[in-house]
């Protein structure tokens, strides 16, 4: 990252050309889609280029002057933009729409990916598409308050945002979901989760963010839901010096006291160098005589969050080649009080009754570093770079009853860093005057994740005791974990393209006239590792001498002071077992064949891609049974699956169309979920452990859409979606002796359906009206067990999926004033009851209750190249609520966060005041 910040700098102070320039992009008009080869010529002189892959151009030092420029390409009408001024150490963009001819002539066909970091564009391409899916723009990213990609991504109909780091996706939560950054697989930085968590990339770094939905055969087949396909900013038109910074205040925490662990200097970094870190050393003794007392939190009042962000790009003519570079750093802390009470009865029983906080100082880094070179007009290499760090200090407390150790006050710290670097580098090629197109790709994914010295401290005293007397304390325990993932593979397809195709129907005299048809075909080789570890130390009192017994009571800041430990004293003994560990792999061979085709029926454009994908998939999960057996626990599942899907668009007229698509996929258990290793989860004081017994699901997915676009970026669309899921992962909670244990079983059956209505409408390009409803039905057939243990009474009933909301809303309105360009923006986000948790035997199961969230932002451009946004999110901050039933079981209180953000174009605000000297 270091490396990046420092390239960041260096280029970003060259910001003037010699003279001139101009950039911009050429686009078919009708399709939107870029135009390659495009002629952009000065008339009346001798300077001119041809656009590239992405329609893009870029001609730098012209003399100053005034240009008619010329844009013209086989095909198409010829544009002239007249009059157009070029200053000195300006640069002018221009954007460019050709129109196609009408009359008869060989086609130019041309493959490139489209230019979208608008809403416009982002639903052009959907327009276009033959699969069904939604997105969200950088454009749209910010008007809102969204500060990662999971707050950005909860606006896209049918999405959903859990524990602000993991999606839901059509009522399926996230583990039947997949998300890709640039077209690859990423790791998971969680633990226990098989899905990546949203809250390590910033929204500032996204371009745009689509959500695949129905399948393709080039698309991964492990996901139910939706794929997340997030693509990183991309290279500009022109050279672009950005930053810049912004300032929070949160109603609940911000210039309020909260608890923090001690922290060292490079906590600012979200990196521990120094007071948590693991003792390397040989023996138990030497590790007690050298671990800190550092059980008690420290207090201080929170300051205002921060963010700050910093990006750069440009192209250089290196010879005859053309390089691209943009890299950007964005770094944000945040602090963050959630108040909350835990209430559960179990048989009319009273089990745990708990009120208390937890406190998080959050670091978040993310940068990222991409290069790209165009080699000639028919071969470009890209490097793709992305690097997220977080670093989360938590200290929780709370204080109430537990069933069996009666009033209770309990403490748990521990910091947590989680990392992830993500690289690509890709080749495209085209031959055959662009009839064939090769892509290929190699990849590396690797995330870490490590907790550092968690430390959980409980003090107990019998129920109905007086107040005055004391608090005895249990055991303490410190432990410490490390998780490394690592998923490498390559990639390859090759498409052939042809137009104006004519198919003769054999045995008779008929036709079709194919106006595009294209063959793809390609394959996928992955493999993914896992190594985790975590070692227990817990405090004894085995040797504790009855003259040191009053170390029980004392409290958290002197209980285990460096000298209540030795000879007599407190000891410490390691508790970690070897069944705490997993090793992990899985590798992956994947092929797929599918046919794109374009044609008309009664004079209408329809859209066809289908064909199968062939996934042979093998995971392992290794879990050492002791430290004198040879052989470890191993939980396998080996399958190879045929996966065929297929869409069809037929569009009703030129501004509407109607879909259909079905496809059959899959969902893989994550390796947690495999493994016989157990972990206390002390942010839900729940117990996990995995299932070796887990089988893949299988899901059959059917869609239907209805989609009509009365002008650009705008829609309105329906959509009816079914699942039919065999062997459904869901989570389990199972109540023993009033300990709480989670974890996966397989579901024979279930089936989701539901509706998603759409609307994105503009009225007088100043006002702004946009919305998306999503009702989800589930049904899961289970065994339902009433009466007692002894004499147990079965009988088959049905439940919601569980993760699954029955209903989420987005709505939204935004007004642009059109001449001082200001804007305000506000937004809904609401969601229905959804199971939480399913419980065993006899149980009530755990539903998180209805939410509804408003956000306000207001943007006000300031000067040339300076931009201020207000914002204010979570308004009215109301509760989370899990209710167990019908009662309150767990309630989360937040408060509403109020940010100002100053954004800085430097090269515009350098530019404007050079023109005004």
């Amino acid at each position: 990252m270091q490396k990046t910040i420092l390239f960041t700098f260096l280029f970003s102070l060259q910001l003037f050309s010699q003279n001139g320039t101009l950039s911009g992009t050429v686009y078919d008009k009708s399709t939107g889609e870029p135009v390659i080869g495009a002629n952009i010529i000065l008339m009346n002189s001798k300077i001119g280029v041809a656009s590239d892959f992405d329609g893009k151009y870029l001609i730098k030092n012209i003399p100053v002057g005034v240009y008619n420029i010329r844009v013209f390409n086989m095909g198409y009408d010829e544009e002239v933009i007249p009059n157009l001024e070029i200053k000195d150490n300006n640069i002018a963009i221009v954007n460019v729409k050709l129109k196609s001819i009408t009359y008869q002539t060989d086609e130019v066909v041309v493959t490139a990916k489209a230019f979208q970091n608008t809403e416009s564009s982002v639903l052009s391409k959907r327009k276009n598409n033959a699969a069904i899916g939604d997105g969200i723009s950088a454009e749209q990213i910010k008007k809102s308050t969204d500060a990662t990609s999971g707050d950005a991504l909860k606006r896209i109909t049918g999405l959903q945002l859990v524990d602000n780091k993991f999606l839901f996706i059509r009522g399926v939560s996230d583990r039947y979901n997949q998300t890709m950054i640039n077209g690859t697989s990423v790791t998971s930085t969680s633990a226990d989760k098989k899905s990546f968590s949203f809250d390590m990339l910033l929204s500032n770094l996204i371009d745009n963010s689509n959500v695949a939905k129905s399948a393709t055969p080039d698309l991964p087949g492990d996901f139910s839901g939706g794929i997340v396909q997030l693509n990183t900013i991309d290279f500009p038109e022109s050279k672009l010096v950005k930053s810049s910074y912004s300032s929070a205040f949160n109603a609940a925490t911000s210039q309020k006291m909260i608890r923090t662990s001690q922290q060292n200097s490079t906590d600012w970094i979200g990196v521990d160098k120094g007071v948590r870190s693991f003792p390397d050393l040989n023996n138990i003794s030497s590790i007690q005589s050298n671990l800190k007392n550092t059980w008690a939190p420290t207090q201080h009042v929170a300051p205002l969050n921060q963010s700050v962000a910093l990006s750069f790009g440009d192209r250089y003519e290196v010879g005859e080649q053309m390089l691209g570079i943009v890299s950007s750093v964005s770094y944000r802390t945040s602090y963050n009080r959630n108040h909350f009470n835990i209430t559960d009865i179990e048989n009319g029983s009273k089990i745990r009754d708990f009120a208390g906080d937890v406190d998080k100082f959050t670091v978040l880094w993310g940068g990222l570093f991409d290069a790209s070179i165009k080699l000639n007009e028919e071969n470009s290499i890209s490097l793709r770079n992305n690097y997220f760090l977080s670093g989360e200090d938590q200290v929780s407390f709370k204080k109430g009853f537990h069933q069996t150790d009666g009033d209770r006050k309990d403490y748990a710290l521990e910091w947590n860093e989680r990392e992830m670097l993500s690289s690509q580098l890709t080749g495209e090629h085209l031959f055959d005057d662009e009839a064939f197109k090769l892509n290929w790709q190699l990849y590396n994914s690797t995330s870490m994740a490590l907790m550092k010295d968690r430390r959980a401290l409980e003090y107990s005293r019998t129920e109905g005791a007086s107040s005055e007397d004391p608090f005895i304390a249990k055991p303490g325990e410190r432990a410490w974990s490390w998780l490394n993932d690592n998923v490498k593979g390559i990639k390859a397809d090759l498409k052939y393209s042809q137009s104006n195709y004519i198919f003769a129907i054999p045995f008779t005299n008929d036709a079709i006239n194919f106006d595009n048809i294209s063959f793809k075909t390609g394959f996928l080789y992955d493999v993914k590792n896992r190594d985790y570890k975590i070692r227990y130390f817990q405090v004894t009192d085995r040797y504790l001498d009855w003259s040191n017994n009053s170390y029980r009571i004392e409290p958290v800041e002197t209980i285990y002071a460096e000298d209540h430990f030795g000879p007599g004293k407190w000891n410490l003994i390691e508790t970690s077992k070897s069944s705490d560990n997993y090793l992990a792999n899985q590798s992956l061979s994947t092929f797929y064949a599918l046919t794109d085709l374009e044609w008309k029926i009664f004079d209408r454009k329809t859209l066809f891609i289908g064909g199968f994908r062939f996934e042979n998939s093998k995971q392992n999960v290794y879990t050492t049974i002791s430290p004198d057996s040879p052989t470890a626990d191993t939980a396998t599942i080996a399958q190879a699956d045929l996966l065929p899907s297929f869409n069809l668009t037929y569009w009703l007229s030129d501004f509407m169309n109607f879909r259909i698509a079905y496809s059959n996929t899959i969902n893989r258990p994550e390796f947690r979920e495999m493994s016989k290793a157990v972990y206390f989860d002390h942010n839900k004081y729940e117990w996990l452990y995995g299932n070796t017994e887990l089988k893949r699901a299988f899901i059959r997915n059917f869609d239907l859409r209805w989609e009509f676009y009365p002008s650009a970026g705008e829609i309105f669309a329906v959509s009816y979606f079914y699942k039919n899921i065999t062997d459904a992962i869901e989570e389990e909670i199972i109540i023993s002796a009033g300990d709480i244990n989670r974890t996966w079983f397989n579901s024979p059956k279930a089936e989701n359906f539901g509706l998603e209505l759409e609307f994105k409408k503009s009225f007088f390009n100043t006002l702004s009206l946009y919305g998306n409803y999503t009702r989800v039905i589930s049904v899961v057939d289970f065994i339902q067990v009433s009466g007692n243990t002894i004499n147990p009474i079965t009988h088959i009933a049905t439940r919601p999926l569980q993760g699954q909301s029955p209903w989420m809303i987005n709505l939204g309105i935004g007004y642009t004033h059109p001449i001082i360009k200001n804007s305000i923006n506000i937004s809904l986000n609401s969601y229905g009851k959804r199971l939480d948790a399913v419980l065993g035997f006899g149980e009530e199961n755990i539903y998180e209750e209805s939410r509804t969230s408003i956000d306000l932002t207001y943007i006000q451009p300031v000067f040339d190249g300076i931009e201020a946004k207000f914002s204010v999110r979570d308004i009215g901050s109301p509760n989370i609520i899990l209710t167990k039933g019908g009662a309150d079981y767990r309630t989360t209180r937040r408060g509403a966060t109020y940010s100002l953000q100053f954004s800085f174009d430097i090269l515009e605000f350098s530019q404007k005041i050079g023109s005004s000297k």
